[in-house]
């Protein structure tokens, strides 16, 4: 689609699969063209390099989850949400208020297995089309054993 404005001809183009809208502007200037490209942020998705891990410990051990996350490089900012559940899965999980940081300690004062994940979400004010952005972790069991 092209349309006239103020001299000036422009051109939208949508590139499938890429996430991102580009918008050509050209400008006819005494014969030559300037090609101008502006881009519509998104935030970046976070990159997990080290999913937490499973633990077996005896009962009133001490047990620590922790999560690997690279560099964001969009100035975004990071946040953890960890979650608890009894299935060995990545959703349908339980909350934990104030689990929020790339580790966790879980309570291990009770015998039995336990599964926890955490979902990290890069969050970017400047994007202009999608704020934030979440991955999430795989499973880790921590499985607690009388002494």
């Amino acid at each position: 689609m092209r349309e006239m404005y103020g001299g000036g001809l422009f051109k939208r183009t949508e590139y499938a699969g890429a996430g991102r809208d580009i918008i050509e502007r050209v400008l006819a200037e005494r014969g030559l063209f300037n090609w101008i490209f502006a881009q519509r942020v998104i935030a970046q998705k976070p990159f997990i390099y080290a999913q937490p891990k499973s633990v077996e410990v005896s009962l009133n051990e001490t047990a620590v989850l922790s999560v690997g996350v690279g560099d964001i490089t969009d100035g975004g900012t990071l946040s953890y949400q960890w979650y608890r559940g009894t299935e060995d899965s990545n959703a349908g999980g339980r909350k934990i208020s104030q689990a929020t940081s790339e580790t966790y300690e879980p309570p291990v004062n009770k015998t039995g297995t336990v599964y926890y994940y955490v979902t990290v979400t890069n969050t970017n004010s400047r994007a202009g089309h999608k704020v934030s952005v979440s991955v999430t972790s795989e499973p880790a069991a921590v499985s607690v054993s009388a002494p």
